[in-house]
């Protein structure tokens, strides 16, 4: 029955995050393994998603890798004849509100990751501001990660990227608990109220908190940026979401030894390519 799996709708309440950092190709053609310079046109520093089966927790390296590996994902579960003798049908809902968040959740986490695991070089960070003068030192919590976000935009725009671009980070990504002060620091506002002016260019807070949950009897603990932490990137000139297939649908009679009547299961392939060298600053506010 096609209303089975239905997990768009789960996915259209909470849609993912990572869209608005990657640029998404989609070509049922592509080779099991994708040339990087191919994608972006440099051969530099990438987090590839590892390997994995069954929405694997992955196992991100970031060092000068040459390609990408498409990786298979899937998730499932099994209707039983109690589910339909009974007319059970609102696990059915259930489980398919279950697969379209864990969908989502594993999208964010291969694509979001590589961000804040990735090992920064120095000049890729900076630090919290502390203040030089006795009366700096005594500024408010505000004020401080105000500085600290506008010394970070400056750190970040004195960079050129390995392709000669001045680096024009856009997005910024941080946790719900940070996005607090950092929403109200952007806009200019104190304890005070509205103090100072404006800090520019960022035109996206992206808010994550990694996702905690049960598939298949699995526990999974996707992590998001720690508390303070937050990332600047210039999105979708070095980040790249290749799909050589969306989420496809199987079923499948169950195995009646375990009174399975059916089976479904889900499974998309994805390559990740992200330029965390030439694409992320990270910032340290408090």
């Amino acid at each position: 029955s096609s209303d089975l799996l239905d997990i768009s709708s789960e996915e259209a309440i909470k849609p993912p995050l990572y869209t608005e950092i990657y640029e998404e190709i989609k070509d049922k053609s592509f080779p099991a393994s994708v040339e990087v310079k191919d994608v972006i046109g440099l051969n530099a520093a990438f987090g590839i998603v590892g390997d994995g089966e069954s929405i694997p927790l992955a196992d991100f390296k970031v060092e000068n890798m040459g390609s990408a590996h498409f990786k298979t994902y899937a998730t499932g579960y099994s209707i039983t004849e109690e589910w339909v003798e009974f007319n059970q049908f609102w696990k059915i809902e259930l489980a398919n509100k279950a697969l379209g968040e864990a969908h989502n959740a594993i999208l964010d986490h291969i694509h979001l990751s590589p961000i804040f695991t990735a090992k920064l070089e120095k000049e890729a960070k900076t630090d919290k501001w502390e203040g030089k003068t006795e009366e700096e030192k005594k500024a408010s919590a505000l004020t401080k990660i105000y500085n600290s976000l506008r010394a970070g935009l400056q750190d970040a725009l004195k960079r050129r990227t390995a392709r000669g671009y001045i680096f024009k980070p856009s997005v910024l990504i941080c946790n719900s608990a940070t996005s607090l002060d950092v929403e109200s620091a952007i806009k200019g506002e104190t304890e005070k109220g509205k103090t100072f002016g404006s800090i520019g260019m960022i035109d996206k807070i992206i808010v994550y908190d990694g996702w905690a949950g049960t598939v298949n009897n699995v526990k999974y603990d996707f992590k998001g940026p720690q508390d303070n932490e937050v990332y600047l990137i210039e999105p979708k000139r070095g980040f790249k979401a290749l799909v050589k297939k969306d989420v496809t649908r199987i079923e499948q009679k169950g195995n009646v030894l375990r009174l399975g009547n059916l089976d479904v299961a889900q499974y998309f392939m994805r390559a990740v390519v992200a330029d965390i060298a030439n694409g992320v600053h990270k910032i340290t506010i408090a």
